[in-house]
Protein backbone atom coordinates (compact mmCIF):
# COMPACT_ATOMS: atom_id res chain seq x y z
CA UNK A 1 0.00 0.00 0.00
CA UNK A 2 1.16 3.74 -1.04
CA UNK A 3 1.85 6.32 1.60
CA UNK A 4 -0.70 8.23 0.45
CA UNK A 5 -3.24 5.35 0.40
CA UNK A 6 -2.37 4.36 4.07
CA UNK A 7 -3.11 7.70 5.19
CA UNK A 8 -6.39 7.61 3.67
CA UNK A 9 -7.30 4.83 4.73
CA UNK A 10 -6.10 5.64 8.31
CA UNK A 11 -8.50 8.84 7.87
CA UNK A 12 -11.11 7.34 6.86
CA UNK A 13 -10.80 4.96 9.85
CA UNK A 14 -9.78 7.47 12.52
CA UNK A 15 -13.03 10.09 11.24
CA UNK A 16 -15.82 7.66 11.12
CA UNK A 17 -16.01 8.44 7.01
CA UNK A 18 -18.91 6.80 5.82
CA UNK A 19 -18.49 7.68 1.88
CA UNK A 20 -14.88 6.90 0.16
CA UNK A 21 -15.37 7.55 -3.96
CA UNK A 22 -12.32 6.61 -5.76
CA UNK A 23 -11.77 8.95 -9.32
CA UNK A 24 -9.67 8.34 -12.32
CA UNK A 25 -9.00 10.52 -15.54
CA UNK A 26 -6.54 11.44 -17.62
CA UNK A 27 -4.65 14.40 -18.54
CA UNK A 28 -2.17 16.16 -17.07
CA UNK A 29 -1.45 15.54 -13.35
CA UNK A 30 -0.35 18.80 -12.72
CA UNK A 31 -3.30 20.24 -13.54
CA UNK A 32 -5.99 17.52 -13.55
CA UNK A 33 -5.25 17.14 -9.90
CA UNK A 34 -5.02 20.77 -7.97
CA UNK A 35 -7.35 22.41 -10.57
CA UNK A 36 -10.19 20.29 -11.97
CA UNK A 37 -10.51 17.45 -9.56
CA UNK A 38 -10.15 20.20 -6.88
CA UNK A 39 -13.13 22.16 -8.32
CA UNK A 40 -15.07 19.44 -9.12
CA UNK A 41 -15.67 17.59 -5.93
CA UNK A 42 -15.34 20.83 -3.74
CA UNK A 43 -12.91 19.57 -2.22
CA UNK A 44 -11.74 20.88 0.86
CA UNK A 45 -8.32 19.16 1.48
CA UNK A 46 -6.22 17.45 -0.97
CA UNK A 47 -3.55 15.43 -0.07
CA UNK A 48 -1.02 14.22 -1.95
CA UNK A 49 2.33 12.51 -1.56
CA UNK A 50 5.67 14.20 -1.04
CA UNK A 51 7.86 11.96 -3.05
CA UNK A 52 7.62 8.72 -5.19
CA UNK A 53 9.30 5.33 -5.06
CA UNK A 54 12.54 6.31 -7.30
CA UNK A 55 13.99 8.98 -8.79
CA UNK A 56 11.06 9.12 -11.75
CA UNK A 57 8.65 9.25 -9.33
CA UNK A 58 9.82 11.79 -6.97
CA UNK A 59 9.73 13.73 -10.36
CA UNK A 60 6.87 13.33 -11.05
CA UNK A 61 5.10 13.38 -7.99
CA UNK A 62 6.79 16.21 -6.84
CA UNK A 63 6.04 18.20 -9.63
CA UNK A 64 2.47 17.62 -8.60
CA UNK A 65 2.90 18.62 -5.17
CA UNK A 66 4.26 21.83 -6.20
CA UNK A 67 1.36 22.83 -9.05
CA UNK A 68 -1.38 21.89 -5.80
CA UNK A 69 0.14 24.36 -3.19
CA UNK A 70 0.69 27.09 -6.07
CA UNK A 71 -2.95 25.93 -7.92
CA UNK A 72 -5.30 24.56 -5.56
CA UNK A 73 -7.85 26.35 -4.12
CA UNK A 74 -8.59 23.98 -1.40
CA UNK A 75 -5.53 23.53 1.87
CA UNK A 76 -2.69 21.35 0.48
CA UNK A 77 -1.56 18.17 3.10
CA UNK A 78 1.84 17.22 1.95
CA UNK A 79 2.24 13.45 3.30
CA UNK A 80 6.42 13.19 4.24
CA UNK A 81 6.29 10.77 7.28
CA UNK A 82 5.71 7.05 6.50
CA UNK A 83 4.41 6.29 9.54
CA UNK A 84 1.29 4.18 9.49
CA UNK A 85 -1.01 5.37 12.03
CA UNK A 86 -0.87 9.69 11.95
CA UNK A 87 -1.03 10.60 15.05
CA UNK A 88 -0.02 14.62 14.99
CA UNK A 89 1.80 14.95 18.26
CA UNK A 90 3.84 18.25 17.67
CA UNK A 91 2.36 21.06 15.50
CA UNK A 92 4.10 23.88 14.50
CA UNK A 93 2.43 27.10 12.92
CA UNK A 94 4.72 29.94 11.08
CA UNK A 95 3.08 33.33 11.31
CA UNK A 96 3.84 37.00 10.16
CA UNK A 97 0.91 38.45 11.30
CA UNK A 98 -0.88 38.28 8.17
CA UNK A 99 -4.56 37.85 8.34
CA UNK A 100 -3.41 34.38 5.64
CA UNK A 101 -1.47 33.76 8.20
CA UNK A 102 -3.64 33.83 11.27
CA UNK A 103 -5.82 31.39 9.19
CA UNK A 104 -3.23 28.72 9.33
CA UNK A 105 -2.64 29.39 13.20
CA UNK A 106 -6.65 28.93 13.16
CA UNK A 107 -6.38 25.60 11.29
CA UNK A 108 -3.12 24.74 13.72
CA UNK A 109 -5.50 25.13 16.75
CA UNK A 110 -8.01 22.55 15.12
CA UNK A 111 -5.86 20.27 14.34
CA UNK A 112 -3.56 20.34 17.75
CA UNK A 113 -7.38 20.44 19.87
CA UNK A 114 -8.37 16.89 17.47
CA UNK A 115 -5.06 15.15 17.93
CA UNK A 116 -4.23 16.65 21.08
CA UNK A 117 -0.68 17.59 20.49
CA UNK A 118 1.45 20.58 21.68
CA UNK A 119 1.42 23.57 19.32
CA UNK A 120 4.17 25.84 18.75
CA UNK A 121 3.72 29.05 17.95
CA UNK A 122 6.68 30.26 15.42
CA UNK A 123 7.47 33.92 13.92
CA UNK A 124 11.00 34.51 12.10
CA UNK A 125 12.52 38.00 12.03
CA UNK A 126 14.66 37.66 8.52
CA UNK A 127 18.49 37.87 9.17
CA UNK A 128 20.17 37.75 6.00
CA UNK A 129 23.90 35.63 6.18
CA UNK A 130 27.00 37.67 4.67
CA UNK A 131 30.41 37.42 6.22
CA UNK A 132 29.79 40.40 9.06
CA UNK A 133 26.81 38.31 9.72
CA UNK A 134 27.41 38.73 13.65
CA UNK A 135 28.24 42.20 14.22
CA UNK A 136 25.12 43.56 11.68
CA UNK A 137 22.74 41.05 13.76
CA UNK A 138 24.24 42.86 17.33
CA UNK A 139 23.68 46.22 15.54
CA UNK A 140 20.18 45.12 14.07
CA UNK A 141 18.83 43.51 17.36
CA UNK A 142 19.84 47.16 19.54
CA UNK A 143 18.00 49.39 16.51
CA UNK A 144 15.01 46.71 16.78
CA UNK A 145 14.59 45.91 20.11
CA UNK A 146 10.67 47.75 20.03
CA UNK A 147 10.08 45.88 17.38
CA UNK A 148 11.27 42.51 19.07
CA UNK A 149 9.01 43.88 21.83
CA UNK A 150 5.75 43.32 18.99
CA UNK A 151 6.40 40.35 18.40
CA UNK A 152 6.49 38.71 21.08
CA UNK A 153 3.31 40.31 22.21
CA UNK A 154 1.78 39.46 19.11
CA UNK A 155 3.38 35.65 19.94
CA UNK A 156 1.72 35.83 22.98
CA UNK A 157 -1.43 37.18 21.87
CA UNK A 158 -1.49 33.92 19.86
CA UNK A 159 -0.60 31.82 22.74
CA UNK A 160 -3.68 32.91 24.76
CA UNK A 161 -6.17 32.70 21.46
CA UNK A 162 -5.31 29.15 21.32
CA UNK A 163 -5.66 28.47 24.92
CA UNK A 164 -8.65 29.82 25.46
CA UNK A 165 -10.08 27.85 22.32
CA UNK A 166 -8.99 24.71 24.35
CA UNK A 167 -5.25 23.68 23.13
CA UNK A 168 -3.35 22.52 26.59
CA UNK A 169 0.16 22.67 25.29
CA UNK A 170 1.57 26.05 23.40
CA UNK A 171 4.38 27.04 23.15
CA UNK A 172 5.83 30.54 21.23
CA UNK A 173 9.11 30.64 19.22
CA UNK A 174 10.86 33.96 18.14
CA UNK A 175 13.85 33.23 16.10
CA UNK A 176 16.29 35.12 13.44
CA UNK A 177 17.22 34.06 10.07
CA UNK A 178 16.36 32.99 6.72
CA UNK A 179 13.11 31.98 7.17
CA UNK A 180 13.23 29.48 4.08
CA UNK A 181 15.68 27.52 5.86
CA UNK A 182 14.80 28.10 9.83
CA UNK A 183 10.98 27.29 9.82
CA UNK A 184 11.26 24.03 7.52
CA UNK A 185 14.54 22.74 8.88
CA UNK A 186 15.80 24.13 11.81
CA UNK A 187 12.68 24.52 14.00
CA UNK A 188 11.44 21.36 12.15
CA UNK A 189 13.82 19.48 13.50
CA UNK A 190 14.63 21.19 16.65
CA UNK A 191 10.92 20.70 18.24
CA UNK A 192 10.69 17.08 16.49
CA UNK A 193 8.03 18.58 14.27
CA UNK A 194 5.59 16.20 12.61
CA UNK A 195 2.79 18.59 11.25
CA UNK A 196 4.64 21.80 9.92
CA UNK A 197 1.15 24.28 8.98
CA UNK A 198 2.20 27.42 6.58
CA UNK A 199 -0.01 30.10 4.99
CA UNK A 200 -0.27 29.80 1.07
CA UNK A 201 0.19 33.44 0.66
CA UNK A 202 1.42 36.66 2.91
CA UNK A 203 -0.01 40.46 3.11
CA UNK A 204 0.69 41.92 -0.05
CA UNK A 205 2.76 41.38 -3.43
CA UNK A 206 6.24 41.22 -1.17
CA UNK A 207 4.38 39.54 1.72
CA UNK A 208 3.08 36.73 -0.97
CA UNK A 209 6.79 36.36 -2.00
CA UNK A 210 8.13 36.02 1.33
CA UNK A 211 5.25 33.64 2.82
CA UNK A 212 4.43 31.58 -0.55
CA UNK A 213 8.80 30.84 -1.09
CA UNK A 214 8.55 29.40 3.09
CA UNK A 215 5.56 27.28 1.93
CA UNK A 216 7.14 26.70 -1.24
CA UNK A 217 10.75 25.64 0.90
CA UNK A 218 8.83 23.81 3.40
CA UNK A 219 7.49 20.86 0.67
CA UNK A 220 11.13 20.75 -0.39
CA UNK A 221 13.09 20.62 3.02
CA UNK A 222 10.83 19.90 5.84
CA UNK A 223 11.27 16.28 7.08
CA UNK A 224 7.38 16.59 8.59
CA UNK A 225 4.04 16.65 6.71
CA UNK A 226 2.97 20.09 5.41
CA UNK A 227 -0.44 21.43 5.82
CA UNK A 228 -0.46 24.56 3.03
CA UNK A 229 -3.78 26.70 3.85
CA UNK A 230 -5.68 29.12 1.58
CA UNK A 231 -9.24 28.89 3.05
CA UNK A 232 -10.17 30.45 6.48
CA UNK A 233 -11.14 27.98 9.09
Amino acid sequence: MSLVSALISNFVISVNILLLENVLISGNPRVEIPQKLVDDYNVDVLVVGGSGLNAVERMIVGSVTEASVRRASSDVLTVKDETDAKLYRNILVAVDGSDQAEHALAKAIEMAKTYEATLKIAHVVEVQGGIYTYDVLVMQRLKESDKDIEQKELLEKYKRQAAEQGVKDVETILHYGNPRLEIPRTLTDQNDIDLLVTAATGRGAVQRFFTGSVAHASIHHAPSDILTVRNEA
